[in-house]
């Protein structure tokens, strides 16, 4: 969607509040950031499959450390809020 189906600045500015980083290198729009269930989108030119790929990394690895320490605690989806996007 992201590549092809981009966002118009108005759906953009609509539907979401902030932009960030999902998993420290997926760029991302961000809406309710700080509430239970974010709205998330990958941000204008980066392709779909870029998320996919660093979710399926991030529960592999997540699993192995789970295996490895039964006591470890999930982290959740560390996302870092970037900034506002201003109308």
């Amino acid at each position: 969607m992201a590549v092809f189906g981009q966002l118009s600045r108005d759906e953009i500015i609509q539907d979401f509040t902030h932009y960030g980083l999902i998993y420290g290198c997926v760029p991302v729009y961000l809406g309710d950031p700080y509430g239970p269930a974010p709205l998330v989108q990958v941000r204008n030119w980066w392709p779909d499959w870029v998320l996919d790929a660093a979710d399926a990394m991030f529960g592999f690895m997540a699993g192995i450390r789970q295996s490895i320490d039964p006591t470890w605690e999930h982290p959740g989806f560390p996302i870092a809020v970037l900034g506002k996007i201003e109308a």
